[in-house]
């Protein structure tokens, strides 16, 4: 599937309507805003380092904003086929719809004192 069509089918999935302080409403007003807070990170030109050996600074900053700022991000380009992600999918929902005491046998030990959130 094309970059683009993708885009299309999943714009409606990551916009969603969130308040933020606007600017021009600077005494707590909130306004109501449609955008996409995901954002969709093209990955394809990763691959091809410059003569430098170093990786898009484009993709990098893309990258580096989406992590500090949102916490998440679309991948497309990346070249994983679509068979691995299934099964991917497939496999964390298995773990996710397993009994508690199951998957705390295969909790971190890092978190187990960790206050619940």
């Amino acid at each position: 599937m094309r970059s683009s069509a993708l885009l299309k089918q999943i714009a409606p999935l990551v916009s969603r309507t969130w308040y933020h302080l606007s600017s021009v409403a600077a005494h707590s007003e909130l306004v109501l805003h449609t955008d996409p807070v995901l954002p969709v990170i093209d990955f394809s030109s990763f691959a091809s380092k410059n003569d430098t050996n170093d990786y898009p600074r484009d993709i990098i900053e893309k990258l580096e904003n989406a992590c500090e700022h949102v916490g998440f991000f679309y991948a497309i380009g990346h070249g994983i086929p679509n068979e691995l992600l299934q099964r991917t999918l497939s496999v964390t929902r298995q773990l996710f719809n397993l009994d508690s005491k199951i998957k705390n046998q295969y909790a971190s030990r890092l978190f187990v004192n960790s206050p619940k959130v």
